[in-house]
């Protein structure tokens, strides 16, 4: 018996049954233990929804009773991998071949709408022109829906007006979008409550730009390692001159589920400020 994460945390200050309002099954197998869910859909048995990770479950075994930790047991890392190869023109346009990875507890829903490809298409093509108007969404390719392994998927984009463009100079946004994990997360200055981020999970993101010919690098961020017991965030930039690339990574794993309100909600508000502010920097490009 568990209390999913819609209902907040488990009060177990003294025995209820309204505590619960879910049943899933639990497997001990070779000093190993899992839990199982038939009402999740398109989910791996090592692909527990989040909602049911976030409380102790209730099980019972051998005519026994105990408290067992949902998130100890074995499930898949949660890794999001995304690639963007991205040609800058020198109109402003851009062209993207973008391709997707997802694995643990974000790929159960990417399954569910990539079973209804049209569906899907309409609607990248709507979250991108909230973004850039006028963007154009094509050739959505799934790669990979099975569950026994990460979905993957892949479509290619073209974007206008991505970059300022002048006769001598071309500026454009290091990262096509930005995570606003500093909105989602940590716009009051303060919490009186625990922050919860359902579960640790990792979101890499690299971007890879060609540049014109004829114009080389005028700015280039500068690189930035974020490390503490919360997050960990990587961001490099990085210009190879032999074939006129610029690499961007960004590399950001959350540590922890839940954040406590006071020190710990204050530095990891700090955290995504600084993310943000990397997310948010400018390349710069000048005619030779």
């Amino acid at each position: 018996l568990i209390r999913t994460s819609n209902r907040g945390k488990s009060n177990f200050s003294f025995p209820q049954v309204g505590v619960f309002n879910h049943a899933i099954c639990y497997i001990h197998y070779k000093n190993k233990h899992f839990f199982l869910d038939a009402t999740a859909k398109y989910t791996h048995y090592l692909e527990l929804p989040v909602e049911n990770k976030l409380n102790k479950a209730l099980v019972f075994l051998n005519n026994e009773a105990s408290f067992v930790s949902i998130d100890n047991t074995i499930f898949k890392k949660n890794v999001e991998l995304i690639k963007n190869n991205i040609k800058i023109k020198k109109n402003g346009h851009i062209q993207v071949n973008r391709y997707l990875n997802k694995a643990g507890y974000t790929a159960p829903s990417s399954r569910i709408n990539l079973s209804y490809k049209i569906k899907t298409l309409i609607k990248l093509n709507e979250y991108w022109n909230r973004n850039y108007p006028g963007t154009k969404v094509k050739n959505l390719k799934i790669l990979n829906n099975k569950v026994s392994k990460p979905v993957e998927y892949s479509y290619k984009l073209t974007i206008p007006n991505f970059s300022y463009v002048s006769k001598k100079e071309i500026i454009f946004n290091s990262f096509l979008t930005q995570s606003h994990y500093y909105n989602y997360y940590s716009l009051l200055k303060k919490r009186n409550f625990i922050l919860s981020l359902y579960s640790p999970r990792r979101v890499i993101t690299k971007h890879q730009y060609q540049i014109p010919a004829d114009f080389t690098i005028y700015r280039l961020p500068k690189n930035k390692t974020i490390k503490n017991n919360l997050l960990y965030a990587r961001f490099s930039f990085t210009y190879k001159k032999s074939n006129k690339t610029i690499n961007v990574i960004s590399d950001i794993t959350f540590k922890r589920k839940r954040i406590l309100p006071g020190r710990e909600y204050s530095l990891f508000r700090k955290n995504m400020q600084e993310v943000s502010l990397k997310e948010n920097e400018k390349i710069i490009l000048i005619k030779k």
